[in-house]
Formats: structure tokens, sequence, C-alpha cells
């Protein structure tokens, strides 16, 4: 089965509402949240990827609403995929879920490419 994007009229008009971009943020601050609060309690979690997610967490919570939310719309959306044999996850606005917004691979995808997490940081120790 293959994997469908959001048509380009959907992705469209979810990236240029206000009403979706105010959602994303706020899933975005809770993600942010989270890696914020995250205390590293084993070794292999002292890694770059840990460090770079924290950092963007941080800088997050310091400008208080991210000033490129609306790349950070327009990659998710790219990022979003669903079987051809189901349906997107849209709510009854016409928009992505807050599951997708908070708790999906895409929305973890985006928030480690704004974080410039790359291939290898989570295995890359920190060293202390």
């Amino acid at each position: 089965m293959a994997n469908i994007q959001l048509n380009l009229t959907q992705r469209s008009q979810m990236a240029n509402s206000e009403t979706f971009l105010q959602r994303l943020n706020t899933a975005m601050k809770g993600t942010a949240q989270y890696w914020k609060d995250f205390t590293p309690t084993q070794f292999d979690h002292y890694n770059v990827a840990v460090k770079k997610k924290k950092e963007f967490a941080r800088k997050i919570f310091s400008t208080g609403v991210y000033e490129n939310i609306r790349a950070y719309a327009a990659y998710l959306l790219n990022q979003y995929r669903y079987d051809d044999a189901g349906e997107p996850d849209i709510d009854e606005t016409g928009q992505l879920s807050d599951n997708v917004l908070m708790d999906s691979a895409p929305s973890a995808a985006t928030f480690e490419y704004f974080a410039g997490v790359e291939a290898g940081d989570e295995t890359t120790q920190i060293v202390l």
C-alpha cells in the first residue's frame, strides 16, 4: 500500500489558517516542554540528539512564539502521510487532528528537523 500525502489544497489551507498555526504552536510547545523537562537517566541518553532537542525547546520558550511557525507547518504537512486504504487523520474542522500534531511520527520528525538533529546524533555521546 502506498503512502499518500495531503493534496496541495489541503496543505495550503492548513498552512495559511491562523487556527491551525495556533494549534500547531501549542502542540510544538507541548513537545518542547517534554524535551525541556527530559532528564537523561541512562548513559545512552547523553547524546547529541537529546542535547539539540533540549536546546531547541529552550529557544521556543525563550521567544514565546516560534518565529518560523509557517515553515514548521509546511514541513509537517509535507511529512504527513496516510495509507491509501485509509483516510487522513483530519478533525471536524478539516485540519490535522490533535493526535497528528502532538503524538505522531511526522510531528517528532518535524521537531527533530528544526532542532537540527542529524543522522548519527543519537549515537554520538556527549562528553561531560
